[in-house]
């Protein structure tokens, strides 16, 4: 990765295919535990951004945030990221 990969949070490297139970468990796993660890040292939240890849099972990854009690939004169907983040957060960003 060229010296990039200093600032990742919890890498995965998957040398076959993703399956939902892979991505699932590194979701629940590594993911979140990372991202609730920086939302407590910075006070800030953080935001994940799915594309609608088949392994991104919604439902089950919803029902993993909502074990965690963490928060989360859906973009509404055909809303396009900037749309949703706008209409979330109420500004644009450069």
């Amino acid at each position: 990765m060229g010296g990039k990969a200093k600032n990742l949070i919890a890498p995965l490297i998957c040398n076959n295919t993703m399956t939902s139970a892979l991505f699932e468990t590194w979701f629940e796993q590594m993911l979140l535990p990372c991202l609730n660890n920086h939302t407590k040292q910075t006070g800030k939240p953080c935001i994940i951004i799915l594309d609608n890849a088949r392994f991104h099972r919604m439902k089950h990854l919803q029902d993993i945030i909502n074990q965690n009690q963490a928060d989360s939004s859906h973009l509404v169907e055909f809303e396009s990221i900037e749309q949703g983040l706008v209409g979330y957060f109420g500004v644009w960003w450069v």
